[in-house]
């Protein structure tokens, strides 16, 4: 599989293409990898990061600074609203084609 991804040698930084790798993030690495030697396989994934809420907090100071928006008594609490709405990071695994899955669920009596 060709990636897209170029890497660095460390030592001489070097660009190189390594046609042989896929790059994966370290907490996803296991999952993928299994999925992949049964059979499932991916196409993509990506695991949930910390960084909305961040970038959220700038982008709304930023529009204070910039007297774009104002936070009153009125805005406030529809502010709140609206960044509760969108606080949020998801982690997703794409798959090359379609599988059914089963689902397994307990019942609690």
């Amino acid at each position: 599989m060709k990636s897209e991804y170029y890497f660095f040698d460390s030592k001489t930084f070097d660009i190189e293409q390594r046609e042989d790798f896929i790059p994966i993030d370290e907490k996803l690495a296991k999952t993928i990898s299994t999925l992949n030697k049964k059979g499932y396989y991916t196409e993509s994934c990506n695991k949930a990061r910390i960084s909305t809420p961040f970038l959220m907090g700038t982008m709304v100071h930023d529009l204070i600074e910039e007297n774009i928006i104002e936070i009153n008594d009125n805005t406030k609490d529809k502010i709140e609203k609206i960044i509760k709405q969108n606080d949020y990071e998801s982690t997703f695994i794409v798959f090359k084609e379609k599988y059914n899955f089963m689902i397994y669920r307990k019942v609690i009596n």
